[in-house]
């Protein structure tokens, strides 16, 4: 079973038409140059990312009422 489950893992997609056409993680992941500058591109945009969605949070506090549903 664990066996079967580790073999499972290592494939992003699989294929029951033809194993050879199945796409292992490796082969699907991006390249090192672009993870790194997609790394470099996060370091300032999650910053500002997560103040927009506290000024809303701080924006929007209060503006629901006792007859409004709350879905959390």
């Amino acid at each position: 079973m664990d066996a079967l489950l580790i073999v499972r893992l290592q494939f992003a997609t699989t294929t029951s038409i033809h194993p050879a056409a199945s796409l292992t993680v490796i082969d699907a992941a991006a390249s090192t140059p672009t993870l790194r500058l997609l790394s470099w591109l996060l370091i300032p945009l999650l910053p500002a990312l997560l103040g927009f969605q506290a000024m809303n949070w701080w924006a929007f506090r209060g503006r629901i009422d006792n007859r409004a549903p709350v879905y959390w």
